[in-house]
């Protein structure tokens, strides 16, 4: 069955409050996000940080840069400490009803080289900039199966990334 991505979800739902902006805050933009890889965090109170850092992500909050989708400045985390956790108004921050659709199994969905050249394309077609509309997220087609596949989906593909991961830190340690 087909819905729209804003059928199954809420998208630039948590913004920044009062109270975060007097914490320590773990500030995540595009440029630090490859391929559902962190690559650095920018740690520092609200006022020093980038003003684009406006909003707020849960567990299993969906990241999906706005630009160059081919790029693939996305991802999906589980381990995490939340509540200090501010992101880039570059990214759609994508939260999943649990009850309609598994969020692994949209987010590999999104990430699958086929969708990724849909979006891509419609970057391409709203501006000479290649960006995303909300518009163009919301009423993003989705095939969803039946919420057990989802499931089963979502978390063989999570497992062979943390599998795919662990092994990198092994090689990465080996001598030669």
């Amino acid at each position: 069955m087909k819905q729209k991505l804003s059928q199954i979800s809420k998208i630039n739902a948590n913004s920044i409050t009062k109270d975060d902006k007097k914490k320590f805050l773990s500030y995540l933009d595009t440029a630090n996000l490859v391929d559902n890889k962190i690559i650095n965090f920018q740690r520092n109170y609200w006022e020093k940080l980038p003003k684009s850092a406006t909003r707020k992500v849960t567990e299993k909050t969906i990241l999906y840069s706005k630009v160059r989708p081919v790029k693939m400045h996305n991802g999906i985390f589980t381990d995490l400490d939340f509540d200090n956790i501010v992101v880039s108004n570059a990214f759609f921050t994508i939260d999943v009803d649990e009850s309609i659709a598994d969020p692994h199994f949209i987010y590999y969905y999104l990430t699958d080289r086929k969708q990724i050249s849909k979006m891509q394309i419609l970057a391409e077609s709203s501006t000479t900039y290649p960006t995303l509309s909300l518009e163009n997220v919301e009423n993003f087609e989705i095939e969803l199966p039946n919420i057990n596949a989802q499931v089963h989906i979502g978390n063989l593909l999570s497992n062979i990334d943390k599998k795919i991961n662990l092994n990198n830190k092994i090689n990465d340690n080996l001598v030669y």
